[in-house]
């Protein structure tokens, strides 16, 4: 007898286990749907304490609508003082680099011109063969760009499921965990395992808030610290380096470091003395001194308590499923797992 209920159990853990590889195989072939669906989950759960807010007084639908016109005010807001300063910073780029590619030309003829006629010629012909590849990789790429059409096609049809998406998940959001554990009621669950995935749920939320919440400042901190100290010593394209290092810092361990490399090439380009090469230097160093006190401690410290090499292996495999969306996702997503995988041990422990 006992050996039938062994075996009776053997089997459904054995059909779970095969349920989940087929879901984990279906979600990575339709990871090109998954990854809009799955960011506007995550922006509908990050808006739901406010339309939850408003609908107190209003009612969902109104409440809603009221936030999506909310959220159109403010990127347009936000693109009308961003953009602006960002297209006068990338025509100073461009006008930069045509200006350096002239001087480097004109330096490079007056050089060959000190030479020996034999060296001149030589390096007429290594250069001669330098162009040619340079002509190969520009007609590669001119190639590539004729698929930039089916690009925009595949980014706009992303971009209106992420919309279609957010507005409906807006609308339900309450009734997503009832409306899931009605249906695994209604399957055939037991009571204990549905009051388990019940608690797996609150504890998911708990993991996904705690962590957005942490994470949203800590990048608006970082940005607007690294913005105002390289505006402050004067670095080009300060300010656009400053946001995009606050934008980077919603990836974990991305961010600064890439930052660091932009604005050392740029002061290093552009200004070229040491003395601007330490200060770009020290504005970071001093980032990082008030990250490591005040930011990580109190926004990032303990928000989901995972490894940090578990951190690091589950940005490389989400990255992989997701892409850019999966870096972003990918703590929450390893604590989540981490966390399913501990009640499980538990469950079956007991059992």
């Amino acid at each position: 007898m006992y050996d039938g209920i062994r075996s009776e159990k053997s089997n459904r853990l054995l059909i779970q286990a095969l349920a989940a590889g087929v879901l984990l195989v279906v979600l990575y072939a339709a990871r090109a749907v998954v990854t809009p669906l799955l960011a506007a989950f995550i922006a509908a759960f990050l808006i739901e304490p406010v339309v939850a807010a408003i609908a107190r007084k209003t009612g969902r639908t109104a409440a809603a609508a009221l936030t999506l016109a909310l959220l159109a005010i403010g990127l347009a807001a936000v693109l009308m003082f961003l953009a602006p300063k960002a297209v006068r910073e990338a025509k100073m780029a461009a006008e930069s680099i045509e200006l350096n590619i002239t001087e480097l030309n004109a330096s490079i003829q007056r050089r060959l011109a000190t030479l020996p006629e034999d060296v001149k010629t030589k390096v007429a012909e290594h250069l001669s063969a330098f162009s040619g590849k340079i002509i190969a990789v520009a007609t590669q790429a001119v190639l590539k760009s004729f698929g930039i059409l089916g690009n925009i096609a595949d980014a706009v049809a992303k971009l209106l499921l992420f919309v279609v998406a957010f507005v409906f998940l807006m609308l339900d959001f309450p009734l997503i965990k009832p409306g899931l554990l009605k249906i695994l009621s209604d399957i055939g669950w037991p009571p204990e395992r549905t009051a388990l995935m019940d608690r797996f749920l609150s504890e998911s939320n708990d993991i996904l808030r705690s962590f957005f919440r942490g994470q949203l400042l800590y990048a608006a901190a970082i940005g607007g610290l690294s913005a105002a100290g390289l505006v402050a010593i004067g670095l080009p394209y300060g300010l656009t380096i400053g946001l995009t290092i606050g934008l980077l810092s919603l990836v974990p361990y991305v961010g600064i470091t890439l930052g660091l490399i932009a604005a050392l090439g740029v002061s290093f380009y552009s200004q070229g003395t040491l003395l601007h090469l330490a200060l770009t230097a020290a504005v970071f160093a001093l980032v990082q001194a008030v990250d490591a006190v005040l930011l990580t401690p109190k926004l990032l410290g303990g928000s989901v308590g995972i490894h940090p090499l578990l951190a690091v292996i589950a940005l490389l495999a989400f990255s992989q499923l997701f892409g850019f969306f999966g870096l972003m996702l990918a703590i929450p997503l390893a604590a989540i797992l981490l966390a399913a995988f501990r009640r499980l041990l538990g469950h079956f422990a007991q059992a």
